[in-house]
């Protein structure tokens, strides 16, 4: 075969429209196909070698938005789980801006990091480092040792609980801020009875200052 006729040939045999393919030295990787009929597309065989098969156009095509539909929601939720990691309230995608909600487990099955405190989270945690039950060390200095009284309005615990005390430990300098009371339910100790009843249900007699001197049930007792 002249050089000129076998150019022709391995033009045709390579055509799109080609139902086969010369099998030679010069191309020893080519594989032949069957033609597939219109509408069809030749899928390559899932082995090294394995004959291809034909599959709908269609087909293919929904596979391959539904492929890039999962990758869209695989990076939005990745973007989500990668701003919860870094502690942020929200974050933008696509010039979006969305809310950072997602629980702790999802975002570590997805980043491997366990989340940071959100910045509101991380002030408040600061702020209680640096604050005893909300009870700054100028106004604890200032309060006097195991003698309560009434929690102002403004005040941490006003409004859950009725009394606050600088509890000290008699037999160390320990201090402590402790909040106790119902504020709907008034001190009625003059009446023997309410006496009675709720110190047998608090087991006031079981409480002292050597032992419980910074717990909220036994300041309770006193009052009552």
């Amino acid at each position: 075969m002249s050089k000129l006729l076998q150019e022709r040939w391995m033009r045709l045999a390579f055509a799109p429209n080609s139902t086969t393919v010369e099998l030679n030295e010069a191309h020893p990787n080519s594989k032949i196909y069957d033609k597939c009929q219109d509408g069809w597309k030749k899928k390559p065989g899932a082995k090294r070698g394995a004959k291809g098969s034909c599959i709908p156009e269609a087909d293919e095509s929904h596979h391959d938005e539904t492929d890039e539909l999962q990758e869209q929601d695989e990076n939005f939720m990745g973007a989500i789980a990668a701003a919860a990691a870094d502690g942020k309230d929200e974050v933008e995608i696509d010039g979006e801006i969305f809310p950072v909600e997602m629980e702790d487990e999802t975002v570590e099955a997805i980043t491997g990091e366990k989340p940071k405190d959100s910045v509101d989270e991380a002030i408040s945690r600061w702020y209680s480092l640096i604050n005893e039950d909300g009870f700054d060390k100028e106004k604890k200095d200032k309060m006097k040792c195991n003698s309560p009284r009434r929690l102002r309005k403004g005040e941490p615990g006003h409004g859950e609980k009725s009394k606050v005390v600088k509890a000290c430990d008699p037999g160390s300098d320990k201090e402590s801020i402790v909040k106790f009371g119902d504020p709907d339910m008034p001190i009625q100790s003059h009446h023997a009875d309410n006496k009675a009843s709720f110190r047998a249900r608090h087991k006031c007699d079981d409480k002292s200052m050597d032992k419980d001197w910074n717990k909220a049930g036994y300041w309770s007792c006193k009052e009552w």
